[in-house]
């Protein structure tokens, strides 16, 4: 058995920190090579799976480490998940097999090895956060200097890209190409991973005490600026609803809090907008101010017209309840051997792209029991600690994982996502964490599965 302070457990822990730095830029590099080397379109992205990529390789072999790092930490209850999972998986794929259904294994796999691998990261970063955590004040700095970091290169992978025409259009439809997420590979993704970022950056931002012209002020508001500027340059729902929602928010709370807490955060957020008017300004003097506020307008017209031509429905889920309606009559026919263990994901050409309706629906009561109770559990467990700690911070994680569910639930490409599923698994880690009177506290303990794994 490997030592708990042993090398090898160092260096995982060491390796697992340079993870999530270089998170970003793998994903930057990842639709760069696709869109340069492979010389793939946005319909060819839209149409196909990319199987062979650099991310792929390295996210694989991440997975590995992670699923060591818990065996290394000897973390019961993480196991114990991963196991019931895998268990309610091979449940529900004996039960297609019987029954005769027509599937293909290998795509049932690879689709539940993404959800899979969120569930293991959590763990994973948890038992680290718990073994790296010494000064708590200190740890939750450093993390949120990572969380600067990210908006900053990602927003960097979307406004370079812009200013020069490189990369990838947001959308590509009957409306025309529109909307710009750089060299990223999928736009719901790195919507996601700023939906998740920004809340956490603007207060961490509005909550500094230091002068407005200090380095790490500086910083720490260009972060959040540029990450709203990003958004709105991708021009999707999502991403609109994230930039303004996120501001207005934190906006409204400050302006609530005044009378306790002074004009300080009323006036921080001030300066932020001011900030992201200067960079919608030099970018204007770049790029010329005719081609980006057309670039933006379009893209927040386009649900109007798609409304008037198609439907509401079309415009809010982009037809995603004709699949869903679909599917879940599958569900509903099947009988009860379906309602326990689902229709399986290779059953379907397309997903619904609604993650909680496709765990229901693919994996039955039985796996989605298996696969949701987790996050069920740290829905559970912020709730009631955001109500005994309601600060700007809370109120900001509570603004990132609200805004991230909605997303996960209406739009999807969250649980069984790598990119965006790492971030917001990374977000609930925080908020353990952040809620907890000392690292230990921010440790998964359900008592009832903690009492069958010691039984």
């Amino acid at each position: 058995m490997i030592e708990k302070h042993s090398p090898v457990r160092s260096f995982i822990e060491k390796l697992l920190v340079l993870y999530i730095i270089i998170n970003p830029l793998i994903d930057f590099f990842t639709g760069l090579y696709i869109k340069e080397v492979l010389g793939a379109t946005e319909l060819d992205v839209a149409k196909a799976e990319f199987s062979s990529t650099p991310s792929l390789y390295i996210r694989l072999a991440m997975l590995a480490v992670f699923g060591l790092y818990i065996l290394i930490r000897r973390e019961k209850v993480a196991i114990g998940t991963l196991v019931i999972m895998g268990l309610a998986f091979c449940a529900s794929i004996g039960v297609l097999l019987m029954t005769g259904a027509s599937l293909s294994l290998g795509t049932d796999v690879k689709y539940f090895i993404k959800y899979c691998y969120n569930i293991a990261m959590l763990f994973a970063y948890i038992s680290l956060f718990r073994s790296l955590c010494h000064d708590k004040a200190e740890f939750i700095e450093k993390l949120l200097g990572i969380v600067r970091y990210t908006c900053i290169v990602c927003s960097l992978g979307i406004l370079v890209p812009y200013i020069f025409k490189l990369g990838y259009y947001t959308y590509a439809d009957p409306l025309g190409y529109r909307g710009c997420r750089g060299y990223f590979y999928s736009g719901n993704d790195i919507t996601a991973v700023l939906t998740v970022t920004l809340p956490i950056a603007v207060a961490s931002f509005v909550d500094r005490r230091d002068k407005l012209f200090s380095k790490k002020s500086v910083i720490a508001v260009i972060a959040p600026a540029m990450a709203i500027v990003s958004l709105l340059l991708i021009g999707s729902k999502t991403a609109f609803i994230a930039a303004i929602g996120t501001y207005l928010l934190i906006f409204i709370f400050a302006l609530i809090r005044m009378r306790k807490d002074g004009k300080a955060r009323a006036v921080r957020i001030l300066w932020l907008l001011l900030v992201v008017l200067v960079i919608f300004l030099i970018l204007g003097f770049i790029v010329s101010f005719s081609r980006l506020y057309g670039d933006i307008s379009v893209c927040f017209d386009a649900p109007s017209t798609v409304a008037e031509k198609e439907g509401v429905e079309v415009a809010v889920l982009s037809g995603r309840s004709s699949k869903l309606v679909q599917q879940l009559h599958r569900f509903q026919w099947g009988g009860p051997a379906t309602w326990l263990f689902g229709i399986g994901r290779s059953s379907v050409e397309y997903i619904i792209e609604m993650d909680l309706f496709e765990v229901v629906i693919y994996y039955g009561i039985v796996g989605a029991a298996a696969m949701l109770w987790i996050y069920v559990w740290a829905a559970v467990e912020f709730i009631k600690s955001f109500f005994k700690k309601f600060d700007l911070m809370a109120f900001a994680l509570f603004i990132a994982l609200g805004m991230t569910f909605g997303y996960l639930t209406l739009a999807g490409h969250v649980l069984f996502t790598v990119t965006s599923g790492q971030y917001f698994v990374l977000a609930i880690a925080f908020s353990r964490l952040y809620f907890a009177d000392d690292a230990e506290g921010a440790d998964i303990k359900p008592k009832l599965l903690t009492k069958l794994l010691k039984a």
